[in-house]
């Protein structure tokens, strides 16, 4: 979960940063209705989505039924149920992540992105030659940040998909969160939450 959602993270929140570089009419609104997923509690975001995609009672299941189309696959069985996980935190985060990134962008000078240009570099040569080499540091430290947050995921998971089918989706935050609130055991969820925080 943390080696896939982290990189898209910042993959997708760097392509929006890039996209929100230059100034256009409504700019400014659209950078505050980004940061709306982010806003939401990690309950309210679990909630919300198992109610939009759980194959029984979710509102997304109830589209193929109207459209006459077949059933769509159930997206928190077994052998969907990481993907969703990762795309559902993607779009919690890669806004937030696009938010932090953007000022970097910013501070880099209008020459250095003219030259680029003129030398014919492509868009992701642009991104490697240009954007990357200023904003690095900040690219590895909000890595760190969303690589924390993502190891101790749990109030989403809890909600989402309870960890299942199974254990796929059972992440070390969530197993901390069961050992002490669930089980009782508070001395082994302790010890679980400081593996998560000495392995971020």
């Amino acid at each position: 979960f943390t080696l896939i959602s982290v990189p898209l993270d910042l993959i997708g929140g760097l392509m929006i940063a890039l996209a929100l570089r230059k100034p256009f009419r409504g700019r400014a609104l659209l950078r505050t209705a980004l940061l709306a997923p982010w806003m939401i509690s990690p309950v309210a975001h679990g909630v919300l989505w198992h109610q939009m995609i759980n194959a029984q009672h979710g509102l997304l299941s109830f589209i193929p039924a109207l459209l006459g189309t077949p059933k769509q696959p159930d997206l928190l069985g077994v052998q969907s149920a990481l993907a969703t996980v990762i795309a559902t935190d993607i779009w919690r985060k890669a806004p937030l992540t696009a938010f932090l990134i953007l000022p970097g962008l910013l501070a880099i000078s209008a020459p250095h992105w003219d030259n680029a240009r003129l030398d014919g570099l492509s868009f992701l040569g642009r991104i490697r030659h240009v954007a990357l080499p200023h904003v690095r540091l900040l690219v590895f430290t909000v890595g760190l940040l969303l690589a924390g947050d993502a190891l101790g995921t749990s109030e989403s998971l809890l909600y989402l998909t309870g960890g299942g089918p199974g254990t796929r989706t059972f992440m070390p935050g969530l197993y901390a969160y069961n050992k002490a609130i669930i089980a009782g055991n508070w001395p082994l969820g302790a010890t679980a939450s400081w593996c998560v925080v000495i392995g971020t």
